[in-house]
This record gives structure tokens, C-alpha cells and sequence, in this order.
């Protein structure tokens, strides 16, 4: 539970402030996002107090990125850093940085805190089962928001499709991650948090 213990009696508040001048003299100014609320509001606030999310306001390149990193890393001990540069995507050029050893486990805590401890619903005469989500969200007919399913007894069919707009989403358009990182976070917390050993598919 090293994820959890990152966060504890720790006041990161100055270290992240130092991050992010970091960030300018390297790249240029920045601009501190405002995430989409339904992102926002259902963060552990253990991340809410221990993450930053900036846009950067010019094109950095290779050998300023390079810079920045080497720099980070000698200076911020206790943080990770993420960067989204977004060449091909419209959420832009974006940094993520907060308090932990990588961007895999503060999506590990973010899945763990926010998605933990809902429900799996069989479908009635179908072997489909469906993980709800009744903490967060508008309940539908099942009685919550339906966050991944599976089909319990197809053996040509062990995957797991997730939710696009519950998970997949901020993974991709915020943080920039690809494919393959998302669906080896995703695997990674079925099976420590619903002992699930599924593959992996957007919905």
C-alpha cells in the first residue's frame, strides 16, 4: 500500500511551487488548468491537494524538455512529473505534476479512491456482469453508473470493456496517455482491487 503512504504527514505545498517555476524557466509560461468538474469533484482530495495540471503557452522542444526533466529530477525528490505534449491531440501541451513516485500510481490511487467499493450486477438470464458505480454520478435502471463490463462464462471473450467517458477520458485527454499505458493501469487495478483477470478494451 506504498500509494497510500506517499501522501501522509507530507506538506509537498512548496516543493510543488518550486516544480513549477522548474517548468517556466525551461518551457515557457504555463497556465494552471481548471479541470472539468466531474473530474475535479469526485478526486480524492488527497490528489486534489497533491497535483497540478498546467498548460504549457509555448512549443517546448526536445532538447528544452530534456533540460526541464534533468532539472526536476535533480530538484523535486518525493515528486513525479507527466508530460502530455500533445502534438496530435486537442488537449494541447499539458504537465502533470504532484506528489508520488510515477504517473501509474497516482492512477492507480485515483482509480482505487474514486472507483472502489461499487457493485457488480449480473444481468438477469445473460452471463453479462456489469460494475456499477453507486457513489458517484446519476444512478441509471441497475442502480448506478455503469463503469466497465464482462462476460462472465465466454471463454473467447475475457476482456473488460471500460466506461470511455468514466475512466478512459481523463487517462487519454488530460494526462496523454496511450493505449497501451492505460490498459496495463487498468488491468493492474481489476486485479488488486476485484481480483478480475481481464484484458482490457475502450468501451
Amino acid at each position: 500500500m506504498k500509494y497510500i503512504k506517499l501522501f501522509e504527514n507530507f506538506d509537498y505545498e512548496d516543493m510543488l511551487e518550486e516544480a513549477k517555476y522548474i517548468l517556466i524557466s525551461h518551457l515557457g509560461e504555463v497556465k494552471e488548468i481548471d479541470l472539468n468538474p466531474d473530474v475535479i469533484d469526485h478526486m480524492p482530495s488527497m490528489l486534489k491537494n497533491n497535483v497540478r495540471f498546467y498548460k504549457l503557452l509555448d512549443s517546448p522542444n526536445v532538447k528544452d524538455l530534456k533540460s526541464c526533466e534533468d532539472h526536476l529530477k535533480a530538484e523535486t525528490e518525493g515528486l513525479f512529473w507527466h508530460m502530455n505534449i500533445g502534438w496530435h491531440r486537442d488537449a494541447g501541451k499539458v504537465c502533470v505534476i504532484g506528489v508520488g513516485e510515477s504517473i501509474e500510481d497516482f492512477c492507480m490511487t485515483w482509480l482505487k479512491e474514486r472507483f472502489d467499493g461499487g457493485e457488480l450486477y449480473r444481468k438477469e438470464d445473460s452471463d453479462r456482469v456489469i460494475y456499477l458505480d453507486n457513489k458517484n454520478g446519476i444512478e441509471n435502471r441497475y442502480g448506478g453508473v455503469s463503469i466497465f463490463y464482462y462476460y462472465e462464462k465466454d471463454g473467447q471473450d475475457r476482456y473488460c470493456y471500460i466506461n470511455p467517458e468514466k475512466i478512459w477520458k481523463f487517462f487519454d485527454e488530460v494526462l496523454g496517455l496511450d493505449y497501451s499505458e492505460i490498459t496495463k493501469i487498468i488491468k493492474k487495478w481489476l486485479l488488486e482491487s476485484l481480483n478480475l483477470n481481464l484484458d482490457v478494451k475502450k468501451w
